[in-house]
């Protein structure tokens, strides 16, 4: 009994060659939805984690004593938080000519 060897390939059916067209099709188009999907769900769950983080802030901004939130205002409307100011002595003056 002679053995029949199975090999995959193109389909000489041009019947068969339109199914597989036709299921390569659907089953990428799905492959490109599902994904879609996948990154619609990532971003919304980004989202929502950035709302909630900003809620955080706002809800500690809140519940800070008035003295924190008038240092933080004057801080922010100086706009130099981190000027120390000192007085000194010149010593000696470098010479400049050589």
């Amino acid at each position: 009994m002679p053995q029949r060897i199975y090999t995959i390939g193109t389909p000489v059916n041009p019947i068969l060659q339109f199914i597989y067209f036709l299921l390569g099709a659907v089953l990428l188009i799905g492959a490109i939805l599902m994904g879609a999907v996948i990154l619609a769900i990532a971003l919304a769950g980004a989202v929502i984690i950035g709302v909630i983080v900003w809620i955080r802030i706002w809800w500690f901004k809140r519940k800070l004593p008035p003295q924190a939130k008038n240092a933080a205002a004057n801080k922010e409307a100086s706009g130099a938080a981190d000027v120390l100011e000192v007085e000194y002595t010149v010593i000696e003056e470098r010479d400049d000519t050589r």
